[in-house]
């Protein structure tokens, strides 16, 4: 069968899929983001007369975000911003959200280091430090995430939606009004605002109905309700669903395909080739091998209701699942072959509830056993590269598993919104790249992709190109005003090149005189050298034979030889006179000329222009991190088109139901198949599945 593994019509793709006849099935982490957008399939389906089951689900079997307590960070819990500070290390699972054109990508210091912004004078000449400008010029746009400050690592499962409900209202409330407060039609606006108050009702119903239950069935609510408002409704194909739920691990369950994968890694024939298979595929990835994990640690962790989760491991005596409070011994890991046997023991230890699930790679392949996992165009990328290399790995040991393809979806979210009919206010990076502060729905639609690559061009440039002129030049293009500011930059440095020349030549002059001094002074030590070498040499020895002379005509010839040497002597002696004088005379001009140097370095027109160049320096770095950051955010609009919030749809759109906009984003999505082994495909045209979900 030839599958579509090139993006193209999302129709013929679920069509191609309805062969395998397996159920669709996504998760996510939150339920105020992009996962509620897959809601278009089932309009699609319907629309092309295809017919597949559709698990949307929570996927709450991961840890709830946390940070450390610091200054400004108090409990239980905070809707935080991402930078490149605070919060840093915050990895935001179960809450987060972000605003039309937003998302999650801070922006490091490193990168605007490596775009020529000097990060180190600007936090110098920033009130409050380095705190405050890292607070202020890294954050990301339109981004908010829920942590829990402190305590022990909990499940999301395990969060009771009274813990943490205040702040999910909280957080929708800032996305809502963010969302609102760019919004520049009234049409729109009294739409929007209608939408905002019902999704706020909503929320607070859903949190009032499940205060004391897991934040799993709260979610379970919404995403029920966003889906199916995006949908049309809620079709008997729909089951809303979480991994805790599909993932339940115990004797009525653990015969199910999707528990397939566990079987290679505790069957002592295939145990070490599994381990290996795992072990390379994430070779120099940074997750770590299984050896890291402890003795006999196997790549499926255990989620133990109200314990947290721990990866599981079988040694060759005793079966362990390593949880936050320590080594929990599950019982005899001797004879231990099958997933019956480990589901035994699980249930005898801690009771039917717990869940089973694979480490990152592992477990897509979980899902892929008897599924079609939906991902978004670049959602969970590890699969198309580490799973895969897994899934080779097992066929190339001799193993054999059932693997579906994966269904990406690539949503055209930006350029559909030329169906709508509104006006938006653009945020402050984007109405810098736009080149106006408010824009149509439409032309936004038309323009996006090329302000986009205008902000990359304008990032390169930054980067090969360190100095203020670049940025002014910039300015330049866009306005009279920014004109000037170069035209003064280019004079000031004029000036300065002229300058240069001028304490150049004042410099060359006082090189020369320092020099023609040097040359002076040996001048001088010859002449003392010939000076002191006549009287050592020829004059010491003529007035010893003077003294020592009988004759007149002897002496009277001696003292003329003297008188000559001494007359020779004494012009030496003169020359040697004149030489110090005169480099004395040299060095008061070399002096002057120093202290006339360094004079103009200091208050003269040197100085004038070297604050004038400090003044155009500082502001054109202020200007280029302003640029830099600007460009930056602005390229995220692409990382924003393929994850889309599913409300933004029915709260920018004046139709009611989904809105126009979803109508055309579900028009133009493509998709396509990704297959990660084409051994481990399963047969098509069988029956359908009688797998369901839940159980």
């Amino acid at each position: 069968m030839n599958l579509p593994t090139e993006a193209t019509c999302l129709a013929d793709v679920l069509r191609a899929l309805e062969a395998f006849h397996a159920p669709l099935v996504h998760f996510g982490q939150t339920v105020f983001w992009d996962e509620p957008t897959k809601a278009l399939l089932l309009p699609t389906m319907r629309e092309a007369g295809v017919s597949l089951p559709v698990w949307a689900g929570v996927h709450d079997t991961d840890y709830f975000s946390k940070l450390p307590p610091a200054p400004g960070l108090e409990g239980p819990a905070a809707v935080l911003p991402a930078n490149d500070g605070t919060t840093r290390d915050l990895w935001a699972a179960a809450g987060e959200c972000a605003i039309p054109f937003g998302g999650e990508h801070r922006v490091t210091l490193r990168f605007l280091s490596r775009h020529g912004v000097p990060v180190s004078r600007l936090i110098e000449l920033t009130p409050g430090g380095r705190e405050a400008f890292i607070e202020t010029y890294t954050e990301a746009y339109g981004w908010r995430g829920l942590a829990r400050i402190g305590g022990e690592d909990i499940t999301a499962r395990d969060v009771l939606t009274r813990e943490i409900g205040e702040y999910l209202q909280e957080l929708l409330r800032w996305a809502l009004q963010g969302s609102l407060d760019m919004v520049a039609d009234v049409e729109t606006r009294l739409t929007a605002e209608h939408y905002a108050s019902r999704m706020l009702r909503r929320l607070d119903l859903a949190v009032q109905a499940h205060a004391d239950e897991s934040l799993t069935e709260c979610f379970r609510t919404i995403l029920g309700h966003v889906i199916g408002q995006l949908a049309g409704g809620r079709p008997d194909a729909l089951t809303i669903t979480a991994s805790s739920i599909e993932m339940r691990f115990n004797r009525a369950t653990c015969g199910r395909r999707r528990f397939e994968p566990l079987e290679p890694f505790l069957d002592p024939a295939t145990r070490d080739a599994a381990r290996q298979a795992y072990d390379r595929a994430v070779a120099h990835t940074g997750i770590y091998s299984l050896d890291d994990f402890g003795e006999g640690a196997l790549p499926f962790d255990l989620v133990v209701p109200g314990r947290g989760r721990g990866s599981l491991r079988c040694t060759r005596t005793e079966a362990y699942v390593d949880l936050p409070e320590g080594s929990v011994m599950l019982g005899s890991a001797r004879g231990l072959t099958k997933r019956e046997q480990l589901a035994a023991l699980v249930v005898r230890r801690f009771g039917p509830d717990c869940a089973l699930v694979g480490k990152a790679l592992v477990f897509p392949l979980m899902l892929l056993s008897e599924t079609v996992m939906v991902l978004a165009e670049t959602g969970s990328a590890y699969v198309s590269t580490g799973t895969r290399r897994l899934a080779e790995g097992l066929r190339d040991a001799g193993i054999r598993l059932t693997t579906h393809p994966v269904l990406r979806l690539r949503y055209h979210t930006f350029s559909s919104m030329g169906a709508m009919d509104c006006e938006l206010a653009l945020p402050e990076h984007l109405a810098d790249a736009f080149g106006q502060t408010h824009i149509t729905s439409r032309e936004f639609a038309e323009r996006w992709h090329d302000v986009v690559a205008q902000a990359r061009s304008v990032l390169e440039r930054l980067r090969e190109c360190p100095g203020p002129g670049a940025v002014l030049e910039i300015m330049a293009a866009k306005g009279p005003k920014h004109a000037e500011r170069l035209r003064k930059h280019e004079c000031v440095r004029r000036r300065m090149r002229e300058h240069g020349r001028v304490l150049a030549h004042m410099s060359g002059e006082l090189r020369s005189l320092a020099a023609e001094a040097k040359e002076l002074g040996r001048r001088v030590r010859e002449l003392e050298a010939q000076s002191g070498s006549i009287r050592r040499e020829r004059l010491k020895p003529l007035w010893a034979a003077l003294d020592n002379a009988s004759s007149p005509e002897t002496r009277d010839a001696l003292q003329r030889e003297i008188d000559a040497l001494e007359v020779e002597r004494g012009a030496l002696q003169g020359s040697i006179q004149d030489l110090k004088l005169k480099a004395h005379e040299m060095g008061q001009q070399w002096g002057r000329q120093r202290r006339a140097i360094v004079s103009e370095q200091r208050t003269g027109l040197s100085s004038v222009i070297h604050d004038e160049t400090h003044v155009i320096e500082d502001a054109a770095a202020w200007e280029r991190l302003r640029l830099v950051r600007s460009a930056y955010l602005t390229t995220q609009l692409e990382a924003a088109d393929r994850r889309p919030s599913g409300w933004w749809f029915p709260l920018l759109s004046r139709q009611a139901g989904a809105g126009e906009w979803y109508a055309e984003v579900s028009r133009r999505t493509e998709g396509w198949l990704e297959i990660l082994c084409e051994e481990f495909l399963p047969e098509t045209g069988g029956s359908e599945s009688t797998e369901e979900p839940g159980l």
